[in-house]
């Protein structure tokens, strides 16, 4: 009984030494920004930031300052959002690098002359894209960024962004509640009246409604709320898990040796035994190997049940 005890413990002790528990998913961290206006053309040459490398992400958030009549945009980009119109137009796009990439520049084509004004992020740790499609739209020194919902919850980056001008010369002068990050805006050249710009926000959310961003003047604006997710976060084994195992195998233990047959010891194993094995079978994130265990686990926790309680009555 003594050596088996030694052996659990040695075994138990080894497992939690050497298996790793694995962190949090960590949400995408901002490396370079990159931001600019453009003359009405039907050609918009939208530079990237440079270094980048396999595996960054790179958003590009571009404000046409009137209708486009139709846009063709970059191969190998992935729209964020839906053009959206409101006299002026604005769309986002992401491509994620990979090792054959040698981009220095993007062009959408527009089929109207229009002038542009672009904000661009370039993202590590980005492996996925939440976004609101429609976005929102109006008139006023107000805009107001969609609210955004992501089942399940995760650990993200939120990006409030904001397309504006046409109508009037204008820039931020207040970014969204708590939007304070990262922040970055086209510049102001007093000759293009083409607006972008973006903030963000490092948060676990299931939904965010960011709030009422303010311009320096009324205008025509255009807004979409994105979220960018990192890694998933990977299912393991916890320490809670592990303590778990080891008090049920401890008690194993003691519960099949001679010197262990009082019934109301059994009759506590196989109540602990049942509690392991209802919180294996319930967690969210089952897998195989824990659906056989926890089977395992009841199947022993009704026989030793049932042996303590013929014991109890024995008695």
């Amino acid at each position: 009984m003594k050596l088996a005890a030694i052996v659990m413990i040695t075994v138990t002790l080894t497992v939690i030494a050497t298996i790793p528990v694995p962190a949090a998913a960590v949400a995408p961290m901002v490396l370079q920004t990159k931001n600019g206006v453009d003359a009405a053309a039907t050609n918009h040459v939208i530079p990237v930031p440079a270094l980048l490398a396999v595996g960054d992400m790179v958003l590009v958030c571009i404000e046409f300052n009137g209708i486009t009549g139709g846009t063709t945009y970059p191969a190998g980009w992935t729209q964020v959002t839906v053009p959206t119109t409101n006299t002026i137009e604005g769309v986002c796009v992401f491509r994620i690098i990979v090792s054959s990439d040698a981009i220095t520049s993007i062009t959408f084509t527009t089929t109207n002359l229009v002038a542009d004004a672009f904000v661009e992020y370039q993202l590590a740790g980005a492996t996925t894209v939440y976004r609101d499609f429609l976005g929102a739209s109006g008139s006023s020194s107000s805009p107001d960024p969609p609210s955004l919902t992501i089942s399940p919850s995760d650990n993200v980056m939120t990006v409030a962004v904001l397309f504006f001008g046409f109508s009037a010369f204008c820039h931020v002068t207040v970014y969204s509640s708590g939007f304070t990050s990262n922040t970055l805006a086209s510049p102001d050249d007093g000759a293009i009246s083409a607006r972008a710009a973006m903030s963000t926000k490092t948060e676990t959310i299931g939904t965010d409604n960011p709030g009422i961003a303010t311009l320096s003047a009324s205008c025509l604006w255009i807004t979409h709320t994105i979220a960018i997710g990192g890694p998933a976060a990977v299912t393991s084994t916890t320490d809670l898990w592990l303590l778990l195992l080891l008090i049920f195998f401890w008690l194993l233990v003691f519960a099949l040796s001679e010197d262990a047959d009082n019934p109301i010891y059994i009759v506590t194993f196989s109540l602990f035994t049942a509690f392991l094995g209802v919180l294996l079978a319930i967690q969210v994130d089952i897998v195989v190997g824990n659906s056989i265990l926890s089977v395992f686990v009841a199947a022993l926790a009704i026989f030793m049940l049932i042996r303590g309680v013929f014991r109890v009555v024995g008695d």
